[in-house]
């Protein structure tokens, strides 16, 4: 890396970021011929990463040069591109022309942008990258974390945390990751659904709106997370614990409750066992918890198997409880796991 010199990119090198971004394409093993090079105009969200560059607010760039000519760039701006997970973190692009490869110049122009982003304030930053691309090393190594599927199946998305945690839990199948506005598609596919939401007393989503409005309001609490499969990046479910008034029953400060739902294409599987599991190693682990609670409707004996394979324990029954989400009035079933 001696050789090469690392600075902000002028306002007059930015449509040089066309080039760059063609440059970055994955191009697979054994791909004979030449990708065109009007991919980059024609898919909206490659435009994305660099039409009007510098007119957003959260636009920046880095360059590295050697002997007077710019070899490889960095840059980021919060828009619709590949790798846009919310409208407060600014996604990455990276690129370099293949006889600058393999020299760590990718690295240096990354670890910069990503103490640029930290020394300004941001929680974090996300890109999309092909998950046969060996990249995905490197975006690891630096602390970048895969939390399911970019655009389609064939990218991973991944976040890196800068300021604000951004708690990952994995396990031998699932990831469990904090929800993100993107995911708000993929969240109304499942719980769109008549046969889940109301088995845990909340009402079918009417619209891809309303789950993303779910995602900025509920599923933005503290420890709520998305329940993604590891080896496909679907999202396949919800878990989390409750407090205060989300809670269904009350509860001391050294206690939580235990909440959960998969979607029905994944049912029978033992993903929920698993994805609530994990979040009582953590509860019991990093949080401290003395004891986790739980409840769940008559009828819903999906979730009392689950909570039995768990070690819960029956607390008690009450009738004509208040389902208000339903405007039903139902009998529920509470239970607790000391610690």
């Amino acid at each position: 890396m001696e050789d090469y010199i690392i600075r902000s990119m002028r306002v007059e090198e930015y449509p040089l970021l066309e080039e760059f971004l063609y440059q970055a394409i994955y191009v697979p093993e054994g791909f004979e011929g030449e990708v065109p090079r009007n991919v980059i105009y024609d898919d909206p969200k490659c435009r994305a990463a660099f039409e009007d560059f510098g007119e957003l607010p959260d636009d920046r760039a880095l360059v590295a040069e050697r002997d007077g000519e710019m070899v490889a760039a960095c840059w980021v701006r919060t828009t619709d591109e590949y790798g846009h997970i919310d409208d407060a973190t600014p996604s990455f692009s990276i690129s370099a022309y293949r006889e600058h490869r393999g020299k760590g110049v990718g690295t240096a122009l990354m670890n910069r942008m990503l103490d640029e982003l930290f020394e300004e304030g941001y929680a974090r930053t996300s890109l999309s990258v092909q998950k046969e691309n060996p990249a995905v090393r490197l975006y690891l190594r630096l602390g970048f974390r895969i939390v399911g599927n970019g655009a389609d199946d064939t990218e991973w998305l991944m976040v890196c945390p800068l300021n604000e945690p951004f708690t990952v839990i994995e396990t031998d199948r699932l990831i469990l990751r904090p929800w993100l506005a993107s995911d708000a598609e993929r969240l109304y596919a499942l719980a769109s659904d008549s046969e889940v939401g109301p088995r845990a007393g909340w009402p079918a989503h009417a619209s891809i709106q309303e789950s993303a409005l779910i995602i900025a309001t509920v599923f933005a609490a503290p420890d709520t997370y998305a329940v993604v499969l590891r080896e496909t990046g679907n999202i396949i479910g919800c878990a989390g614990f409750n407090e205060g008034d989300a809670a269904n029953m009350p509860l001391a400060k050294d206690e939580l409750e235990l909440g959960y739902w998969i979607g029905r294409p994944y049912w029978g599987r033992g993903y929920a066992t698993e994805a609530a599991g994990a979040l009582i190693r953590r509860g019991f682990g990093e949080l401290e918890l003395s004891c986790i609670r739980a409840a769940y409707y008559d009828g819903n004996d999906q979730s009392s198997r689950v909570l039995e394979k768990l070690g819960f324990r029956y607390e008690r029954t009450e009738h004509d409880v208040d389902c208000p989400l339903l405007g039903e009035r139902r009998t529920e079933h509470f239970v607790y796991l000391p610690g």
